[in-house]
């Protein structure tokens, strides 16, 4: 009996697809900090045989909190999550499959702290007479993203007349961007 040959063109992929987290919230590298609870995420996904990729949003225990998917290139494409409900650590993971079943795999993780740092003032002698010395000291903190700078501006306060005086400021700036001021005499 007869049969039909038929020539096939068979075609070997053994490269990963490209899974790339550019930015999130503007900010180019894991482990960044922001203020801003929209979790704004710019990715690119490709493979000349591209299957499907998905990015998908966890919480700080690895709770899963959205994700969207597609099965076409992607190149620059800014997904915004909805606004996540708690500061805290917040991870994001960008999954890449072509149809010869290579993976690849990208995750990036970014601290939402929309909490201004905590900053005091404090003077040794708050009702003076002419005449007297006060020192101020400045006391900044910041429990989440922790502190970026801190700036503490003093004079001497002027006591050679009598009369109310503010001559001491102290600003504090976490590393989400957040800031805080007081002063003091």
């Amino acid at each position: 009996a007869g049969g039909l040959a038929e020539n096939k063109a068979l075609v070997i992929d053994t490269t990963n697809p490209v899974s790339t987290i550019n930015s999130i919230n503007s900010k180019t590298a894991t482990g960044n900090y922001t203020n801003n609870a929209s979790l704004a995420v710019n990715y690119s996904a490709s493979d000349s045989n591209i299957k499907n990729w998905t990015l998908t949003f966890y919480n700080s225990t690895w709770g899963y909190i959205v994700h969207t998917t597609g099965n076409t290139t992607q190149s620059n494409i800014v997904y915004t999550a909805a606004a996540v409900s708690a500061n805290g650590t917040y991870f994001v993971n960008l999954t890449t499959l072509d149809n010869a079943s290579n993976s690849n795999i990208t995750s990036w993780n970014i601290t939402v702290d929309t909490v201004n740092p905590t900053v005091s003032v404090a003077c040794d002698d708050t009702s003076v007479t002419v005449g007297d010395t006060v020192t101020c000291t400045c006391t900044a903190s910041d429990a989440l993203s922790g502190l970026a700078s801190q700036t503490f501006t003093t004079e001497t306060p002027s006591t050679s007349t009598a009369g109310t005086f503010t001559s001491t400021a102290c600003t504090a700036t976490d590393n989400a961007g957040n800031s805080a001021s007081d002063s003091g005499v």
